[in-house]
Protein backbone atom coordinates (compact mmCIF):
# COMPACT_ATOMS: atom_id res chain seq x y z
CA UNK A 1 0.00 0.00 0.00
CA UNK A 2 0.87 3.56 -0.83
CA UNK A 3 1.50 5.94 2.09
CA UNK A 4 0.54 9.08 0.61
CA UNK A 5 -1.57 11.85 0.96
CA UNK A 6 -5.82 11.41 1.48
CA UNK A 7 -6.99 11.21 -1.83
CA UNK A 8 -10.63 9.86 -2.77
CA UNK A 9 -10.00 6.87 -4.82
CA UNK A 10 -11.96 6.73 -8.27
CA UNK A 11 -10.79 3.60 -9.98
CA UNK A 12 -9.97 -0.15 -9.17
CA UNK A 13 -8.31 -2.26 -11.28
CA UNK A 14 -8.26 -6.14 -10.68
CA UNK A 15 -6.08 -8.66 -12.38
CA UNK A 16 -8.26 -11.89 -13.81
CA UNK A 17 -5.93 -14.67 -13.36
CA UNK A 18 -5.00 -15.12 -9.70
CA UNK A 19 -7.75 -12.52 -8.08
CA UNK A 20 -11.04 -12.90 -9.80
CA UNK A 21 -10.20 -16.50 -11.43
CA UNK A 22 -8.30 -18.65 -9.35
CA UNK A 23 -9.43 -22.30 -10.86
CA UNK A 24 -12.68 -21.01 -10.86
CA UNK A 25 -14.57 -18.04 -10.39
CA UNK A 26 -15.21 -16.19 -6.96
CA UNK A 27 -18.53 -15.72 -6.56
CA UNK A 28 -18.30 -13.48 -3.61
CA UNK A 29 -15.33 -11.25 -5.15
CA UNK A 30 -17.94 -11.20 -8.34
CA UNK A 31 -20.39 -10.12 -6.04
CA UNK A 32 -18.04 -7.49 -4.41
CA UNK A 33 -17.05 -5.70 -7.61
CA UNK A 34 -20.57 -5.90 -8.99
CA UNK A 35 -20.90 -3.39 -5.71
CA UNK A 36 -18.08 -1.51 -6.25
CA UNK A 37 -18.76 -0.66 -9.23
CA UNK A 38 -21.76 1.29 -8.35
CA UNK A 39 -19.33 3.58 -6.79
CA UNK A 40 -16.26 3.73 -8.79
CA UNK A 41 -14.92 2.68 -11.98
CA UNK A 42 -13.30 -0.47 -12.69
CA UNK A 43 -10.66 -2.08 -14.92
CA UNK A 44 -9.85 -5.38 -15.52
CA UNK A 45 -5.75 -5.21 -15.90
CA UNK A 46 -4.56 -8.30 -17.09
CA UNK A 47 -1.78 -10.13 -18.81
CA UNK A 48 -4.23 -12.35 -20.86
CA UNK A 49 -6.05 -11.98 -23.87
CA UNK A 50 -9.44 -10.38 -23.52
CA UNK A 51 -10.95 -13.52 -25.15
CA UNK A 52 -9.45 -15.96 -22.08
CA UNK A 53 -11.63 -13.42 -19.78
CA UNK A 54 -14.90 -15.26 -18.48
CA UNK A 55 -16.81 -11.94 -16.89
CA UNK A 56 -20.10 -13.68 -17.40
CA UNK A 57 -22.01 -12.57 -13.23
CA UNK A 58 -20.49 -8.89 -13.50
CA UNK A 59 -23.65 -6.78 -13.65
CA UNK A 60 -21.74 -4.18 -15.63
CA UNK A 61 -19.39 -4.01 -18.25
CA UNK A 62 -15.57 -3.06 -17.17
CA UNK A 63 -12.94 -1.43 -18.74
CA UNK A 64 -10.24 -4.09 -20.05
CA UNK A 65 -6.55 -3.64 -20.69
CA UNK A 66 -4.76 -6.32 -21.88
CA UNK A 67 -0.70 -6.27 -23.47
CA UNK A 68 -2.86 -6.53 -26.69
CA UNK A 69 -3.95 -2.58 -25.96
CA UNK A 70 -0.46 -1.70 -24.96
CA UNK A 71 2.50 -3.41 -26.10
CA UNK A 72 3.38 -4.39 -22.43
CA UNK A 73 2.90 -6.29 -19.78
CA UNK A 74 2.69 -6.29 -16.01
CA UNK A 75 5.02 -5.51 -14.25
CA UNK A 76 6.39 -2.70 -17.10
CA UNK A 77 5.05 0.28 -16.30
CA UNK A 78 3.93 1.49 -19.30
CA UNK A 79 0.96 -0.54 -19.16
CA UNK A 80 -0.22 0.52 -15.94
CA UNK A 81 -0.10 3.89 -16.80
CA UNK A 82 -1.90 3.69 -19.71
CA UNK A 83 -4.43 2.26 -17.77
CA UNK A 84 -4.78 5.42 -15.99
CA UNK A 85 -4.87 7.41 -19.08
CA UNK A 86 -7.69 5.63 -20.00
CA UNK A 87 -9.58 5.88 -16.75
CA UNK A 88 -8.37 9.13 -16.26
CA UNK A 89 -7.42 8.34 -13.51
CA UNK A 90 -3.95 10.50 -11.35
CA UNK A 91 -2.30 7.64 -10.02
CA UNK A 92 -3.49 7.91 -6.27
CA UNK A 93 -6.87 7.90 -7.22
CA UNK A 94 -6.26 4.55 -8.16
CA UNK A 95 -6.47 1.13 -6.06
CA UNK A 96 -4.24 -2.27 -8.33
CA UNK A 97 -5.26 -5.66 -6.94
CA UNK A 98 -2.94 -8.72 -8.04
CA UNK A 99 -1.88 -11.93 -6.38
CA UNK A 100 1.68 -11.17 -7.61
CA UNK A 101 3.82 -9.47 -5.31
CA UNK A 102 6.13 -7.98 -8.03
CA UNK A 103 3.16 -6.59 -9.58
CA UNK A 104 1.87 -5.06 -6.63
CA UNK A 105 5.44 -3.60 -6.31
CA UNK A 106 5.62 -1.70 -9.75
CA UNK A 107 1.74 -0.32 -9.06
CA UNK A 108 3.09 1.24 -6.13
CA UNK A 109 6.22 2.15 -7.38
CA UNK A 110 4.11 4.38 -10.05
CA UNK A 111 2.24 6.17 -6.76
CA UNK A 112 -0.82 3.78 -7.21
CA UNK A 113 -2.29 2.44 -3.92
CA UNK A 114 -1.17 -1.76 -4.84
CA UNK A 115 -2.63 -4.72 -2.75
CA UNK A 116 -1.52 -7.91 -2.64
CA UNK A 117 -4.71 -10.45 -3.06
CA UNK A 118 -4.96 -13.13 -0.51
CA UNK A 119 -8.63 -13.99 0.05
CA UNK A 120 -11.57 -11.67 0.25
CA UNK A 121 -11.66 -10.82 3.63
CA UNK A 122 -8.48 -9.16 3.49
CA UNK A 123 -9.14 -7.96 0.67
CA UNK A 124 -12.22 -6.12 2.01
CA UNK A 125 -10.66 -5.11 5.18
CA UNK A 126 -7.42 -3.41 3.00
CA UNK A 127 -10.16 -1.53 1.02
CA UNK A 128 -11.87 -0.26 3.98
CA UNK A 129 -8.55 0.78 5.32
CA UNK A 130 -8.09 2.83 1.73
CA UNK A 131 -11.31 4.08 2.68
CA UNK A 132 -12.94 2.46 0.21
CA UNK A 133 -17.09 2.27 0.80
CA UNK A 134 -18.15 -1.43 0.43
Amino acid sequence: MVASQKMAIKGILFDYFGVIHIGSKDEELIELINNLSNKYSICILSNSASKHLDLDGLSFEPEIVTPQDVGSIKPQSKIYEYTLERMKLKPEEAIFIDDSEINVLAANQLGINGLLYDNIYKLSKDLADLGVKL
